[in-house]
C-alpha cells in the first residue's frame, strides 16, 4: 500500500511539470502573435485618447439657511420651512425644475450649443449635465455641470444658481407685498374704528356735560392731585433735614458728653460744603509748605512761623465755616417743616373747597335685608349738591348691564330698583369696587361710598383694585361703612392710605349727613399731623422713650405707606434700619460664620434685632421658685394629713 501511494504522487508531479512547460512552449511557439495584439491594443487606445473630446466639470454651492421669523423679512434668500428634511428636498427638485433648466437655456442659448443643438428633448439634455449632491450634515448643496467647454460649464453652473435664488427672492417680495396689503388695509380698519370711538366720546361728554374724559385734562382731579404731591414732597423733604440735623445733634451730644472737641468740619452734610472744601485744598497746601520748610529750617526761623499762623488761621476759618454750615442746616430744616404745614393747609383747602362727587357701592348679600329700609331712606332723602352714582352688587338682572358689568344708577333709578330687590347670598363686592373705582377715575370722583354687610371670604383678585389704588395717587379714597363690626378681608388686602372706615354715627342717614358735612367743610374735623422732630426740639419736652418694638411697629406701617407711594428707595433704608422683612426687603439666615464669610454677608449680632416683649429671665425664675415653694408645701400638708 505505501508503494502504490508513493508512485501515484510522482505521477501527479510530474503531470503538473507537463502543463507548464506545454503552456511556456506554446507561448513561445507564438510569440509573435502575442507581441503584435498587445502592441495593437496600446496603439488603438492612444489613438482613441488622442481623438477623444475633454470634457469639464463646473461646481458651485449652494447654503441653504432659516428664514426669518417675520414675514416681512426679504433679507433670506430662500424660503424656509419648519420641516427641515422636506423643504431641502424640495429645493433639490426645484434646481432640476423644467422652468429652471428653460430659462438657463434661454439666457446662455444653449440651443445654439453644438453639444446640445442635435437634442431630441434639450431640457434632458441639460439636466443630464447637471448633477446635485447634498454635503452630509449640513446646510449645503454641490452643483456640478459637465461640459467640453470649461466656460460654458461654469456660466451654465452660475447662472443656475442666480436663476434660482432671483426667483426664490421675487416670491418672498411678492409675500412680503401680500403682508403689506393685509396690513395696510388693517391699519385702515383700526383707524375708522379708533374715529368712530373718538366720535361717540365726543358725544357722551357733549349729552353729560362732561368737559373731558381724561384725568390729566380734569381740572378739579388735578388740582387735589397736585395738593396731594405738593404735601408728599414737603413732608419728604422735612423729615430728610430733621434727619440731617438730628443726626448732627448725636454726634455733638456724644462729643460732649466724652468732653472731647469736635470738629465740626468731618461731621456728616457738612464736609460736602464747597468752601470748606477748598478751604481744605489750602489747608492740605499749607500743611505741605510747613513740613518742607521744617526739614531745612529751625522753629523760629520767619517761614516757618508765617507757616504755622497761616495754617491757624485757614483752621479757625474752617471752623468758623462749619458752624455757618450747621446754622444753614438748622434753617432749612426749619424752613422745610414750615413748608410741610403750608402744603398740608393747601391740601386741607383743596380737599374741602373742590365739588366732589360720589359712587356708592350697596351690598346685595343676604345680610343686608335689614337695612334695605335705612338704605331706600337716604336716597329718598338725598338732597346734595354733589353728584351721587349708584352701583348695587347683585347678580339680579335690573342691576346687570348688557356688557356683564354693574349698572350705574342714579339716585331715582336706585331707589325704584332696591325698593323691588330681595337680597339673597352672599355678592361679588371686589369686582363692584374695582369698577366704581375706575368710573370715579373717570369723572374726577373723590370719593367711593361702600355700605356692606360682613366680607369673611375673598371672592376674588384684589391686585388689580391695589394697582387702580396706587395710579390714583391719594386723588380717590374708599369710605366703608360696614353694618357689624366683623373682619373684612377685602379691607385687609388694600392699602390703608387709601381707605377710611366710618364710626357709627346711628343710623345710615345721620351718618351719611356727618360725612358729608366733613367732605363740604361744614363740621370740625380732628386732623392728625404727623412729623419727625429733631432731637434738639424735644430735649424739654420730657416724653418716653417707646421700647424698640413699638418703634418697629411704626417703621412696618410706614415702609407699607412708603411702597403705596412707590418710594421704593425709602421703604428699602427704613426697612433696613429696622431689620424688617417687607415687600422690598427680606432676610438671609445661615448657620455658620464661615457660610457669611463665603457669601461676603455679615450677620446681624443678636441684641440688635429686638423680639417680641416677653418676660425676662429673672421673672421667669421668681415664677418657677414660687412654684417650687407651693409644691413642696402642698406635698408636707399632704403627709400632715395622712
Amino acid at each position: 500500500m505505501e508503494f502504490q501511494q508513493s508512485s501515484q504522487a510522482t505521477e501527479t508531479s510530474v503531470a503538473e511539470n507537463l502543463n507548464l512547460r506545454h503552456y511556456w512552449h506554446i507561448l513561445l511557439e507564438r510569440r509573435w502573435l502575442v507581441i503584435t495584439t498587445f502592441i495593437s491594443v496600446v496603439i488603438l487606445s492612444v489613438l482613441y485618447l488622442y481623438r477623444a473630446v475633454p470634457i469639464y466639470q463646473a461646481k458651485t454651492v449652494l447654503q441653504i439657511n432659516k428664514e426669518s421669523t417675520s414675514i416681512m423679512d426679504v433679507g433670506s434668500q430662500v424660503v424656509f420651512n419648519s420641516n427641515d428634511q422636506e423643504y431641502l428636498q424640495t429645493q433639490y427638485k426645484n434646481l432640476l425644475s423644467r422652468s429652471l433648466i428653460e430659462s438657463v437655456i434661454t439666457d446662455l442659448e444653449l440651443k445654439q450649443d453644438e453639444v446640445f443643438k442635435g437634442a431630441e428633448n434639450i431640457v434632458n439634455a441639460v439636466r443630464d449635465c447637471i448633477t446635485i449632491s447634498p454635503i452630509r450634515l449640513s446646510r449645503l448643496v454641490e452643483v456640478s455641470v459637465e461640459h467640453p467647454s470649461p466656460l460654458q460649464a461654469a456660466a451654465i453652473a452660475n447662472k443656475l444658481m442666480q436663476n434660482f435664488l432671483t426667483r426664490n427672492l421675487d416670491k418672498k417680495k411678492q409675500r412680503a407685498f401680500e403682508s403689506y396689503k393685509w396690513l395696510q388695509n388693517e391699519v385702515n380698519q383700526l383707524a375708522d374704528d379708533v374715529r368712530a370711538t373718538r366720535l361717540s366720546v365726543f358725544q357722551f361728554r357733549e349729552d353729560n356735560q362732561m368737559p373731558s374724559l381724561e384725568e390729566s385734562q380734569n381740572t378739579l382731579s388735578q388740582a387735589l392731585f397736585l395738593a396731594s404731591d405738593g404735601f408728599q414732597k414737603a413732608s419728604d423733604e422735612a423729615a430728610q433735614a430733621v434727619k440731617v440735623v438730628e443726626t448732627v445733634d448725636n454726634l455733638i451730644a456724644e462729643a460732649e458728653a466724652d468732653s472731647r472737641t469736635l470738629d465740626l468740619s468731618v461731621l456728616p452734610y457738612i464736609q460736602n460744603s464747597p468752601i470748606i472744601q477748598q478751604l481744605r485744598v489750602s489747608l492740605a497746601a499749607a500743611e505741605a509748605e510747613l513740613a518742607s520748610l521744617e526739614v531745612k529750617y529751625l522753629e523760629k526761623w520767619p517761614a516757618v512761623i508765617v507757616a504755622k499762623e497761616q495754617i491757624r488761621k485757614l483752621t479757625d476759618e474752617i471752623q468758623q465755616q462749619a458752624g455757618q454750615e450747621l446754622k444753614i442746616l438748622r434753617e432749612q430744616a426749619r424752613f422745610a417743616n414750615e413748608r410741610a404745614d403750608r402744603a398740608r393747609v393747601t391740601y386741607d383747602e383743596a380737599q374741602v373747597a373742590t365739588p366732589d362727587s360720589v359712587i356708592w357701592v350697596v351690598d346685595g348679600s343676604y345680610a343686608m335685608t335689614p337695612h334695605m329700609s335705612d338704605i331706600l331712606e337716604a336716597l329718598e332723602n338725598w338732597d346734595s349738591e354733589i353728584t351721587l352714582q349708584v352701583l348695587v352688587a347683585s347678580d339680579q338682572s335690573p342691576f346687570i348691564a348688557p356688557d356683564h358689568t354693574y349698572k350705574i344708577c342714579s339716585p331715582q333709578e336706585a331707589l325704584s330698583y332696591l325698593s323691588l330687590l330681595e337680597p339673597s347670598g352672599g355678592q361679588d363686592n371686589l369686582a363692584a369696587l374695582t369698577q366704581a373705582w375706575a368710573l370715579a377715575r373717570e369723572q374726577g370722583a373723590r370719593h367711593v361710598w361702600w355700605y356692606h354687610g360682613p366680607q369673611p371670604v375673598m371672592l376674588g383678585d384684589p391686585s388689580s383694585l391695589q394697582q387702580q389704588m396706587e395710579r390714583s395717587r391719594g386723588s380717590i379714597q374708599l369710605i366703608s361703612k360696614g353694618i357689624f363690626p366683623v373682619p373684612n378681608r377685602i379691607l385687609e388686602n388694600l392699602d390703608s392710605s387709601f381707605t377710611r372706615v366710618l364710626p357709627h354715627y346711628g343710623n345710615l342717614q345721620e351718618t351719611w349727613q356727618q360725612w358729608l358735612d366733613e367732605v363740604t367743610g361744614k363740621a370740625e374735623i380732628w386732623r392728625f399731623h404727623r412729623r419727625t422732630l429733631p432731637s434738639s426740639e424735644m430735649e424739654n419736652t420730657h416724653l418716653p422713650q417707646v421700647s424698640q418694638h413699638i418703634e418697629r411697629l411704626w417703621a412696618k406701617q410706614e415702609v407699607l405707606h412708603l411702597i403705596a407711594q412707590r418710594e421704593q428707595k425709602k421703604a428699602i433704608a427704613l426697612a433696613s434700619e429696622h431689620q424688617l422683612v417687607t415687600p422690598v426687603t427680606g432676610a438671609v439666615v445661615l448657620e455658620t460664620q464661615e457660610q457669611y464669610d463665603e457669601m461676603g454677608l455679615t450677620p446681624v449680632p443678636f441684641d440688635a434685632v429686638p423680639s417680641i416683649p416677653e418676660p425676662s429671665t429673672w421673672a421667669l425664675w421668681c415664677v418657677g421658685f414660687i412654684l417650687m415653694l407651693w409644691g413642696r408645701h402642698c406635698s408636707q400638708r399632704a403627709r400632715k394629713l395622712g
